[in-house]
């Protein structure tokens, strides 16, 4: 196990409600392709932060590399209503060329 991967659970360990390192754990095992468990990783930064909306992008890909694109595209469509009441125009647009891709 890598010394990042080491020292992040760590962190989780002393700090499990932490909403942005359940998020960088996330990461972690959607960069091994470790889907499922990406998923369930996303899914519950979205628990503890229902308006995380980066997770929504994550948890779209996500379910768009398991190939079940309407799972996605209900993510995408979270994600850029979160981004659009945040007014986060930016991320809003990410989130609509996410949809138009898939």
């Amino acid at each position: 196990m890598s010394t990042r991967k080491t020292e992040l659970q760590a962190l989780l360990k002393a700090n499990a409600n932490d909403v942005f390192l359940n998020y960088a754990w996330g990461l972690e095992l959607k960069f091994e392709q470790n889907w499922n468990q990406a998923i369930q990783q996303f899914e519950k930064v979205l628990q503890l932060d229902s308006n995380y909306h980066p997770a929504c992008y994550q948890l779209g890909q996500c379910y768009q590399e398991l190939n079940d694109t309407a799972r996605a595209a209900s993510c995408f469509e979270t994600g850029r209503n979160i981004a659009i009441a945040q007014n986060q125009h930016k991320a809003a647009a990410e989130f609509l060329t996410a949809i138009d891709l898939l």
